[in-house]
């Protein structure tokens, strides 16, 4: 389908949404088949939905065809309502008449309505006309949830809510990764005045840069003032959009609403976050970090081997440890990268079968080879925290030192718990040639 082709990655973290559906923390189970179950009753269609590009619930579309044209329309909020209510009726919904249902098919049909409204309901956000109002949705109140930093920032910190911006949640970890300096130094934080903020709220000047030229150079700064107020659900104070692991940290949270001020040019501390649905990855670390971006398209890779030479080329090739890797070079990214899992690489059976989230995003964090199978791997976080890829991935540990001495030099990887408790869930290794086929493309920033 050419609708595929219109809108960048857009995945939301489903788990967060099935929470803020419910309106209340949901136990998950620590199997991922059981888990999936929990997911699908909860917003009301079935397993194949979660990897379905064209399910606009989980996957935003932002444009449509005009007239069975190839000519990209921008989707109006209520056209994008639309057309998750008819998905949802298409997926759950008996369609045998009315008069031919039995009592109990009716109360499903009934079920699967209510259903609909609440994800509606969760998902829908007041639009705005004017961006230099303040974004004030029914369901939101702005509120201040911690600290900017415990201690620094980590890769391991960034997890992605309901909006679809996984792209900037990969970036944040990616960067927080491989030089959580540029994060500490490219925020500023100071109190408020009374111009910005007369409640004493804590003011942050965050840096980003732009690229005039539609380039992949990104040099342009402008520095974005917001306060740590951020948006949480209005019923229980939850947090809907970025978080971090620790509850009571809010760098990436506050980043988050650095950047969808910035992207909507709003001049309020109260920015309207769904013009950031959906993105690249590699764009992403230009804006936050500067410097130049490269990317590579899969499609056009003859050996597997060009991608881990690639990797390979972003790590450390002396370190004063012993984190010596294969062929010499470190096996942790010194640049942040990521991946792409756009562009219908694989069918929905076999994004399904591999655990893979199409029209995502990831975090590369370096490479690993296995001595045994003599197979390389490709290191990779979820942003949302869990979920990893359980097909053709190795098992065990990953051998390497990260930035904190505290965490050792193992890294154990296909940890999975939606809680956000286990450090390193979502890390795993993914093997090379299966990494190139599934994932569209490798993007690093330097």
């Amino acid at each position: 389908m050419i609708t595929k082709l219109l809108t960048p990655p857009s995945a939301i973290n489903p788990f967060a949404l099935a929470e803020a559906v419910s309106e209340k923390p949901v136990t998950w189970a620590t199997d991922i088949k059981e888990r999936q179950k929990q997911l699908c009753d909860i917003l009301g269609f079935e397993e194949d939905a979660l990897y379905d590009e064209d399910n606009p619930v989980l996957f935003r579309k932002s444009f449509k065809l005009q007239n069975k044209q190839s000519i990209p329309v921008q989707l109006t909020d209520t056209d994008r309502k639309q057309l998750i209510s008819d998905y949802l009726n298409k997926k759950s919904i008996n369609k045998s008449k009315v008069s031919q249902r039995s009592s109990k098919e009716l109360l499903k049909s009934k079920e699967a309505v209510l259903k609909c409204e609440r994800i509606i309901k969760a998902l829908e956000q007041t639009p705005q006309d004017n961006p230099n109002e303040k974004w004030m949705p029914d369901n939101v109140k702005w509120n201040a949830k911690g600290v900017f930093f415990n201690a620094a920032p980590e890769g391991v910190d960034p997890y992605q809510g309901i909006l679809g911006d996984c792209y900037f949640i990969a970036a944040l970890a990616s960067i927080a990764w491989a030089k959580p300096y540029e994060i500490v130094n490219r925020a500023s934080i100071w109190q408020c005045d009374a111009v910005s903020d007369n409640q004493g709220n804590v003011s942050h000047m965050i840096n980003f840069y732009s690229n005039p030229n539609n380039s992949n150079q990104f040099n342009s700064l402008t520095r974005i003032e917001v306060s740590d107020l951020i948006p949480v659900n209005k019923s229980n104070g939850n947090y809907i959009y970025a978080r971090s692991a620790d509850l009571n940290e809010t760098w990436p949270a506050v980043y988050e609403k650095a950047y969808a001020k910035w992207r909507t040019k709003n001049n309020t501390d109260y920015p309207n976050y769904m013009p950031i649905a959906h993105g690249w990855v590699q764009d992403a670390m230009g804006q936050l970090i500067g410097g130049t971006t490269t990317t590579v398209l899969h499609s056009n890779v003859k050996d597997p081997k060009e991608i881990l030479k690639m990797i390979q080329e972003n790590c450390a090739t002396y370190s004063a440890v012993n984190i010596w890797g294969r062929d010499g070079h470190s096996k942790r990214v010194k640049n942040p990268m990521g991946a792409n899992s756009w562009g219908g690489r694989l069918s929905s059976a076999e994004y399904q079968k591999y655990n893979l989230s199409p029209s995502h995003c990831y975090s590369i964090l370096g490479w690993d080879y296995d001595e045994e199978t003599k197979k390389y791997y490709v290191v990779l976080r979820n942003p949302w925290g869990h979920n990893p890829v359980v097909k053709d991935v190795k098992q065990g540990e990953w051998k390497v030192l990260s930035n904190h001495s505290g965490y050792g030099s193992y890294v154990p990887l296909n940890l999975d718990d939606p809680t956000g408790k286990t450090l390193w869930s979502g890390v795993f290794a993914m093997e090379l040639s299966s990494y190139v086929k599934a994932f569209y493309s490798t993007a690093v920033v330097k």
